[in-house]
């Protein structure tokens, strides 16, 4: 078979540039490796134009002009548009499958050619978010239940059947790549410079988004050593792919240097280049601990289990899917921006020099087998069939006689309610009526509708913080 990939991230010929790249890679090769023949069509790169090979039945395409780095791929001139769409064309015209990877191609005509399947993976950018909402796709598959779960409720809803294209497939975790790494073949280690013997080391392996958590890190960093007196701790992160960095990203950077600078944290802190998936494992193998403190609403995110793989702990905030994917008994968890927290929580991990136990680590790489994921991809993208275009459906909610439940992009504590896409807790002094909400609701996350009036259910509808469950209309 014959199956066309889009990225709207560039390929490279031997680097990886996130961990959607790197799935991608992981499914196109299982797919060449079945004998399908395999081609992704992705944006250009720098001195590398041409299409090149992985392999005999793998070839990459780095055409498109869209607009790099990311984000905001689409800012570019119409005749660029008009240009991708005659290429995209002209390679679908080969092909017996279209599979999208990220949902990003946002020209859903595009999607009514061969069977379709798009794979969302996440639900923050706001490419993603609209192609789940214009999408044509034939087949829809999401990374984790949370993500299916917000996909159901905001574009499920006004969409006619789309809930029944979507499958739920969670990202795999190779087992033979990602394990612990002794300190004895540990290549990384020679790339430091200072002796990591003498000293604990804190891990954030994320880009530099503001919402990825590197301020966060830094913040218990500072606190460690402030209010512990930790002055030999390290945190180490790495630089973004010089390849896709821009603006945004050199904005973000400079202050949070200009911060470490000014809280004399310099000593404390070491940028190493970008790595490859290769150099990942004695990435993580390095440190104590692995920081994912960020607001953003991953849909995934890679780095807190590919980290526990290794057997080096993670401590994630209660953000996106970092508050479900794992039980509490797998992987340490704190509130958002709750810094003291955060940094008591790293110096137990760092007191008791906890590690990951062999038993722990086995469950997890079981829960993320990659063999699973890749037959489950092959299967939904071979055995795809033309569906009938997508329909909107309009469904009027009327807030006297519907029924709401608390949306799963949020979460409830005694005191507050957290939004994901708000990125922060509301609390009675930010929205009038949390705390009467909170009494309205049971433990399942369903309102006692009676007990609300209608203009506090009607805003809270329009926040996002309830949805309805069913129109009785």
């Amino acid at each position: 078979m014959k199956i066309l990939c889009f990225s709207i991230n560039p390929i490279f010929p031997e680097a990886v540039s996130g961990g959607a790249s790197k799935h991608l890679m992981n499914i196109t090769r299982h797919l060449a490796s079945k004998g399908h023949l395999v081609r992704i069509i992705c944006p250009e790169i720098p001195k590398q134009n041409n299409r090149f090979y992985l392999n005999d039945k793998l070839e990459i395409w780095p055409v498109l002009p869209f607009h790099q780095p990311f984000p905001e791929p689409y800012a570019v001139a119409p005749l660029s548009l008009a240009w991708i769409v005659e290429e995209v064309n002209r390679h679908l015209a080969w092909a017996d499958r279209f599979y999208i990877h990220d949902g990003e191609l946002l020209l859903p005509h595009l999607h009514t050619k061969v069977p379709t399947i798009l794979s969302f993976r996440d639900n923050y950018y706001p490419e993603s978010i609209l192609s789940t909402f214009i999408n044509q796709g034939d087949e829809v598959i999401c990374v984790s239940p949370y993500s299916a779960n917000i996909v159901k409720a905001s574009a499920g809803r006004v969409l006619e059947g789309f809930e029944e294209r979507i499958h739920m497939v969670l990202n795999g975790i190779d087992a033979k790549i990602f394990r612990p790494i002794p300190k004895a073949k540990n290549k990384l280690l020679s790339r430091l410079p200072f002796d990591a013997s003498q000293h604990q080391i804190l891990l954030h392996p994320h880009r530099p988004d503001p919402k990825k958590g590197l301020g966060e890190a830094v913040e218990v960093l500072k606190y460690l050593i402030s209010q512990k007196g930790m002055k030999s701790l390290k945190l180490v992160a790495p630089r973004w792919h010089e390849s896709m960095s821009g603006s945004f990203e050199d904005a973000f950077f400079k202050s949070v240097e200009k911060y470490i600078q000014e809280n004399s944290l310099s000593e404390n802190i070491h940028f190493i280049d970008w790595l490859t998936q290769a150099e990942m494992p004695s990435f993580y193998s390095l440190g104590a601990t692995t920081l994912c403190l960020g607001n953003i609403p991953e849909a995934f995110g890679n780095v807190a289990y590919e980290s526990l793989a290794c057997g080096t702990p993670s401590l994630v905030s209660r953000a996106g899917v970092h508050r479900s994917l794992l039980p509490d008994k797998l992987i340490s968890k704190v509130d958002y921006g709750d810094v003291p927290s955060a940094a008591e929580s790293v110096f137990s991990i760092l007191q008791t020099k906890k590690r990951v136990p062999d038993a722990d680590r086995r469950q997890i790489v079981s829960y993320f087998d990659l063999g699973t994921q890749l037959e489950a991809y092959e299967a939904i993208i071979t055995c795809a069939a033309k569906r009938p275009p997508v329909q909107g459906r309009f469904c009027p909610v009327s807030v006297e006689n519907s029924e709401f439940r608390l949306a799963p992009w949020c979460y409830r504590t005694d005191k507050a309610i957290y939004h994901d896409y708000l990125g922060k807790f509301l609390i009675e002094q930010d929205f009038a009526g949390i705390d009467q909400l909170l009494c309205a609701m049971n433990s399942a996350g369903s309102v006692e509708g009676s007990l609300l009036s209608e203009r506090q259910l009607s805003e809270f509808y329009k926040q996002g913080i309830l949805i309805p469950v069913t129109g009785k209309n």
